[in-house]
């Protein structure tokens, strides 16, 4: 069975994964599918959210704006790497094409890259919260292991912001 970026879809495998084209740049896109293993019934969910990515994204590039000026996870994400990592970042062009006229953490702000959606049909964390998707936004993976981390639920909630490497 085919399902939007993916062909020949084996239920009985634990995970998908495929490099898709996504506004402009290739990002990765899997599916966990351990918990749904066996089953085809998650696809419409996953038809649904997929055929939304432009929206939830649009959304969660709002949300990451407005956690960094709130002062959450995301500001701390871009101080760490205003302060630890600056001269690599600058050597490396990373931040070639921001305005200059920003301060520098608004320019690494600015620079954030999605890498990668994960999708996990029917996963809940130990609170019980849906863990439908999780978008990975990186600065530049030759700089930093350091991985902005937004998680949604199936309708593109935003659930949670974090950091991992």
């Amino acid at each position: 069975m085919d399902i939007k970026y993916f062909k020949n879809v084996d239920f009985n495998s634990d995970y998908l994964e495929t490099t898709i084209e996504f506004q402009n740049r290739e990002i990765q896109l899997d599916i966990n599918s351990d918990a749904v293993l066996g089953k085809n019934n998650w696809v419409k969910e996953y038809e649904e959210y997929i055929s939304k990515l432009e929206t939830f994204k649009e959304k969660i590039d709002k949300e990451i704006i407005k956690d960094f000026e709130n002062n959450g996870i995301t500001k701390e994400w871009v101080d760490y790497h205003s302060e630890e990592l600056i001269e690599s970042i600058e050597e490396n062009g990373t931040l070639d094409s921001c305005d200059k006229n920003l301060p520098i953490d608004r320019q690494i702000l600015s620079a954030l890259k999605l890498n990668r959606i994960g999708i996990y049909p029917e996963y809940e964390n130990i609170e019980g919260e849906e863990y439908y998707a999780i978008w990975d936004y990186i600065l530049d993976d030759e700089i930093s292991d350091q991985i902005l981390v937004i998680v949604t639920d199936k309708n593109g909630e935003i659930v949670d912001i974090t950091w991992e490497s």
